[in-house]
């Protein structure tokens, strides 16, 4: 059936790359709110601002001399003080430790343990081996202090200025009306779109050259267009992570084909919304039997033809996350600062992103 893709689009409601992960993690994708969302992280910027010349400023002045592992160390210590003299907010607390500790620096349950209150109760408690963890932050922590001061060389460009090059994914969620004898249907469907752009200066104006797929073939469809057959053969959440991996698949193949592989110059660096790693970040899902986890593998093969290929033209490849789960350093300054810079900056709070 012919589609005509322009009326299609204008009608179709706009979701970017974070929009569907945010999505495929809530039990029920209607809460999303994108106006509440974009509020609040306009609000974590005026924050940080507003404490930018005070606060963050001697934090940032002070961490430049601060010992990283020390650091980490304090904080478990201190965290887990807190938490065993059942602080008020000791469930927050504990929410942190294992972020930092066990997700953030790959810490054991030997290491430490969180034990969590007994039905009914409230009490929580944390066991530390110290020497372990010691040893642990030894080996898996590198630098000497928090923060480290670099400077930027052109020495790498070799006198030339340098090609940069970015990339972004939407998805468009439409329908199309299907003419019937009795009564008007309309079938949805979800198109994902990948597109970029080159930056150079050349003389005094910088120069931006737009890049995108005006022709779709059968191979670019297949990621481009999810059809009302993937929602009647998946369960809700396989059918949000498969949007998810889908729109992974498009922006690796865009960055493959269109930045790295274009007719014109290699970008020395390429900046790609969202992270490096496909949305579907969890190993067990790459094994499932499904659209998924077709999606999923054809993501990470999409990713490693990429990484695999920067390698040999000797691109920067970056990816760019506005908001990530893991918390690893975000939460040790937040820290920091409550207890060394200003006693009235709340423990947990996050003002800063990580």
């Amino acid at each position: 059936m012919e589609l005509d893709f322009e009326t299609l689009i204008k009608a179709a409601e706009v979701r970017s790359r974070e929009d569907v992960t945010l999505l495929s993690e809530k039990q029920n994708p209607t809460d999303y709110n994108p106006v509440a969302q974009t509020a609040e992280y306009m609000r974590r910027a005026i924050q940080f601002e507003e404490a930018w010349d005070t606060t963050i400023g001697k934090a940032r002045d002070a961490l430049l001399r601060t010992d990283a592992k020390s650091l980490y160390l304090d904080f478990l210590v201190d965290l887990s003080d807190s938490i065993n003299r059942q602080d008020s907010k000791a469930a927050r607390l504990a929410e942190v430790l294992g972020q930092v500790g066990l997700r953030g620096l790959g810490l054991d349950s030997h290491q430490l343990h969180i034990v969590d209150p007994s039905r009914g109760g409230t009490k929580w408690r944390v066991q530390l081996d110290l020497s372990s963890i010691q040893s642990h932050l030894d080996e898996h922590i590198v630098g000497s202090t928090f923060l480290t001061e670099l400077s930027a060389s052109g020495a790498r460009w070799h006198g030339r200025t340098p090609l940069i090059a970015a990339s972004d994914v939407s998805q468009h969620v439409s329908a199309v009306p299907i003419p019937a004898r009795f009564f008007k249907r309309s079938v949805p469907f979800v198109l994902n779109n990948a597109a970029g752009a080159l930056f150079s200066n050349q003389g005094a104006e910088p120069k931006y050259d737009n890049l995108f797929n005006p022709k779709p073939d059968e191979a670019l469809l297949r990621w481009m267009l999810i059809d009302p057959s993937y929602q009647e053969e998946l369960e809700p959440e396989d059918y949000r992570r498969c949007l998810g991996s889908a729109m992974d698949v498009g922006q690796f193949k865009f960055d493959l084909d269109y930045l790295l592989k274009t007719n014109k110059r290699t970008p020395d660096v390429i900046f790609r919304d969202g992270s490096l790693f496909p949305q579907d970040a969890y190993l067990e899902n790459l094994a499932i039997d499904n659209r998924r986890g077709e999606f999923t593998r054809e993501a990470i093969r999409e990713m490693l033809s990429c990484l695999s290929y920067v390698t040999q033209v000797n691109t920067i490849y970056c990816g760019v996350a506005k908001a990530v789960q893991l918390k690893v350093y975000s939460a040790v300054l937040d820290w920091f600062i409550a207890r060394q810079i200003d006693s009235s900056w709340g423990v947990g709070s996050y003002s800063i992103t990580e």
